[in-house]
């Protein structure tokens, strides 16, 4: 998805409904061909629950060591407020957690 709007409530919403990339405008030809080419080549494996038929929103499997953050302890944590604006890395986090994305000319410009 390519977009105009950088707020976290609506990068988190897109990531929701099943968008697997998600970049900011202005972006580079650079930026847009890697996104396609995650597309094609790393296609999302879908989950289907009693309530939930899509794509997994996770990249990839990982050993987590942290903190639970599923129970008790999640409810205490406020999120960020939907209409925060983020940037474009902060945006890739939150599609890819595990991996650095590498930053494109027009990014480290901005």
């Amino acid at each position: 998805m390519v977009s105009g709007y950088a707020q976290r409530g609506r990068v988190l919403a897109a990531r929701d409904a099943g968008v697997t990339e998600f970049v900011v405008k202005p972006i580079s030809a650079k930026t847009l061909f890697s996104r396609i080419r995650a597309v094609i080549e790393s296609p999302r494996p879908f989950v289907r629950t009693k309530t939930f038929f899509g794509p997994d929103r996770r990249r990839s499997k990982i050993d987590y060591d942290g903190p639970e953050r599923r129970g008790e302890e999640a409810k205490t944590v406020a999120p960020p407020p939907p209409d925060q604006v983020i940037t474009q890395d902060q945006i890739n986090v939150l599609f890819n957690p595990d991996t650095e994305d590498e930053q494109d000319e027009s990014t480290k410009a901005g």
